[in-house]
């Protein structure tokens, strides 16, 4: 009798697994393609401010659980493009999330865990010469969004490295980020023309940090450049309440006096600025050891 069961039980597996791939087979997948461009629409537009349009063609089932499309572009009201993917494939299970595919002639991969009614507990990341060139108007709308006073900001170079961020229990998760932007550069803008500079290319960009028994240790946190630098050091006791964690860090800046500079108010004002605790390389300095220390200018 139990062997009758058992042989029972087989074949209903079997026909379950089989009717469940022909579901996913049939299933009108193509019809879900607007649905989702409707979807990052609002998300886009919560993010920045604005209204956006997006765009989404043969969106379709990528084997084994997942879904798949060969362009995504998402545009604001200026025609300004703020993302712009290419083939990509994501898998979207309750606790299991993989999205990876070809963004401005890079590649990414982003892996998370929400489930159906929780949010993700981490996210992390790898990314492969991912250009920021035409990411610079939805980077600008997010920083916009934080320092209004920042517009239209331009930004060049290519993302390398990677990351894995606990969104949750930060107090004793285990996190890090390494990540290099190679040929990074503020190509001429109406920005760096009140401060007198065509251009500003930078010789280090690097964001390299751990966490770990709820400490985050800021390995190397360097933007360099012959006008304007600026750099990160010291640690974080973090708490689950991230507005509550305790950081012991210096925000180091260094402004380097040029005929480009002092031709531009803005600029005169920037070189001319008081340098607290200037360091041995010359860099300005100021303590932050509380979190509401952030809101504050470091000049």
């Amino acid at each position: 009798m139990w062997q009758k069961v058992k042989v029972l039980l087989k074949y209903a597996g079997a026909g379950f697994a089989l009717f469940s791939i022909f579901l996913f087979l049939t299933f009108p997948f193509q019809r879900l393609g607007p649905k989702i461009s409707s979807g990052l629409e609002t998300l886009f537009s919560s993010f920045t401010g604005g209204r956006t349009t997006c765009s989404i063609q043969s969106f379709d089932f990528h084997f084994p659980l997942g879904v798949e499309w060969e362009h995504l572009s998402c545009s604001d009201t200026f025609g300004n493009v703020l993302v712009n993917l290419g083939k990509t494939s994501a898998t979207l299970l309750p606790g299991y999330q993989k999205v990876s595919g070809v963004l401005e002639g890079g590649s990414f991969l982003i892996k998370s865990n929400a489930g159906i009614r929780s949010a993700p507990s981490f996210v992390e990341g790898t990314m492969n010469d991912v250009a920021l060139k035409n990411l610079s108007p939805l980077i600008s709308s997010l920083i916009s969004r934080v320092s209004p006073a920042i517009r239209d900001l331009k930004i060049e170079g290519s993302l390398q490295g990677n990351f894995e961020i606990p969104l949750q229990s930060l107090a004793t998760k285990p996190g890090s980020i390494d990540i290099t932007i190679k040929n990074f550069k503020l190509p001429q803008q109406s920005t760096l023309n009140l401060i007198g500079l065509k251009d500003l290319p930078f010789s280090k960009a690097t964001i390299k940090a751990t966490s770990s028994a709820g400490k985050l240790t800021i390995s190397d946190i360097s933007f360099i450049s012959d006008h304007l630098s600026g750099k990160v050091e010291g640690s974080m006791d973090l708490n689950d309440d991230l507005a509550l964690s305790t950081p012991n860090l210096s925000l180091k800046w260094n402004v380097q006096k040029s005929d480009a500079l002092l031709s531009t108010p803005v600029g005169s004002f920037l070189a001319s600025s008081p340098c607290p605790s200037p360091d041995s390389q010359g860099f300005c300095s100021r303590r932050v050891t509380r979190m509401q220390d952030f809101k504050l200018s470091p000049f």
